[in-house]
């Protein structure tokens, strides 16, 4: 028996049959798959650089495994199919309990903390508006086995690190606290808590102001009034103050206090704000929270948080732990890195000749490709197109011309001075 698919309704696309793609995913260029292989390149050097391993999970697994504590939407957000033998499997559609499920059950007996990363595709189904992605490639870390605030301080201040190496401009982190929230909406009705939490993500302080002249309780009408004050602070000092009347409370402000002290004498706490009222919609978060926000896009790039109950999950005992994951392809929309121009060598004239002059070019690490049946603009059309720095014209045994795109005239010279010229440009590069 096979499952199919829902795929939910999306505008048309130009185009029909095999000239098209199903919305949300996207093809890559040569120039944009060399931007994003950039991106994974830095990204995988800086988490080398604080000690933490690469790992991988598979891209489809039960649907049993990869739904342990993300909650119900972003499991209704999965593709899910069902396998020969009757088992329902789905493709992951995000990082962390794959990853908790591997550490569980491959890593279980390894020295604490654990620091792993990944870097990989994750697949939502979604309807919410043109720009969601339904293959997306995401970027994080999991740093198993750190108490607060010490998990804590750790992967805020990598965050920090990786986005500047990223060269994400303006980018900011926002801070919140998961367990304070759902402490806040634990005394009212299941159906006055999912009202309160989805005005506080859409940050409607007149929706908030309504449901609380329709509160009878006092208790009740206290704690919306703490909510509606906490929307517009981005204070530690002026939160804790708000929430000091509730006890229940003292514990997680706490920590957002000692976690700020220490950035602050750390000196990374510039672009890392506190946002109390901070939702993030993967139920296994059990303490702080934060997000990536950029100007240059208009929704967050990245967040995580802390999650010290997803392990038992999986059978493993209860181990304290925290990560984050960054949309990269968002991150390449907004980084201003760039690859650096490659020299490449487009050789024409006598083949024979030509593919002599192309071997010896790769044997210096230099690429280069023969092509034939063109000359003058639209060689030169082609060359620019495809980002060629050099065309070699192969003249006779003996000879070769050389130019050099963006510069006047050929140069000539012998065939054997050509390898050591072009790699004297690629060392002036």
């Amino acid at each position: 028996m096979f499952i199919y698919l829902f795929f939910p309704t999306f505008f048309p696309q130009e185009g029909s049959g095999i000239t098209k793609i199903p919305e949300g995913l996207k093809d890559l260029t040569p120039s944009e798959t060399e931007k994003r292989n950039l991106l994974i390149e830095r990204f995988r050097e800086t988490l080398d650089l604080w000690g933490y391993r690469e790992v991988s999970t598979p891209t489809i697994e039960f649907e049993t495994s990869l739904s342990k504590g993300i909650g119900t939407e972003m499991t209704n957000s999965m593709f899910k199919l069902q396998d020969v033998d009757g088992e329902v499997i789905a493709l992951r559609a995000e990082m962390t309990a794959p990853v908790a499920r591997m550490t569980s059950t491959r890593l279980g007996e390894w020295h604490k903390p654990i620091r792993i990363f990944y870097i990989g595709p994750v697949f939502k189904r979604t309807r919410r508006s043109w720009d969601d992605s339904r293959e997306t490639l995401q970027g994080g870390l999991e740093l198993i086995g750190a108490e607060t605030p010490y998990g804590e301080v750790e992967v805020l201040t990598l965050l920090k690190d990786l986005l500047r190496r990223l060269k994400v401009p303006e980018a900011t982190i926002d801070v919140g606290h998961s367990a304070l929230l759902k402490e806040l909406a634990e005394l009212f009705p299941e159906r006055t808590r999912r009202e309160l939490m989805n005005q506080i993500r859409l940050r409607d302080k007149n929706r908030l102001t309504k449901l609380l002249e329709e509160m009878e309780k006092p208790e009740e009408k206290d704690r919306v009034k703490v909510l509606i004050d906490l929307l517009e602070t981005t204070s530690i000092g002026e939160a804790a103050s708000i929430t000091s009347n509730i006890k229940e409370l003292k514990q997680y402000s706490s920590e957002l206090e000692e976690i700020a002290d220490w950035l602050k004498e750390l000196g990374v706490a510039d672009g890392i704000g506190f946002d109390i009222t901070l939702i993030r919609n993967l139920e296994y978060y059990t303490g702080l929270i934060f997000e990536v926000i950029t100007p240059s896009i208009g929704v967050p790039i990245g967040g995580g948080g802390r999650y010290d109950n997803l392990m038992e999950k999986f059978g493993a005992p209860a181990t304290k732990a925290i990560g984050f994951a960054l949309d990269m392809d968002k991150v390449s929309r907004a980084t201003g890195l760039t690859p650096p121009k490659k020299v490449r060598a487009l050789i024409f004239g006598d083949p024979r000749i030509a593919y002599r002059i192309g071997r010896e070019l790769r044997g210096k690490g230099i690429p280069a490709a023969v092509n034939w049946g063109q000359d003058g603009e639209n060689l030169l059309g082609f060359a620019e197109t495809w980002g060629y720095t050099h065309i070699v014209k192969a003249e006779s045994v003996e000879e070769a011309s050389i130019l050099k795109l963006g510069k006047d005239g050929w140069t000539k010279l012998s065939v054997r001075e050509i390898p050591d010229e072009i790699s004297q440009a690629t060392g002036d590069s």
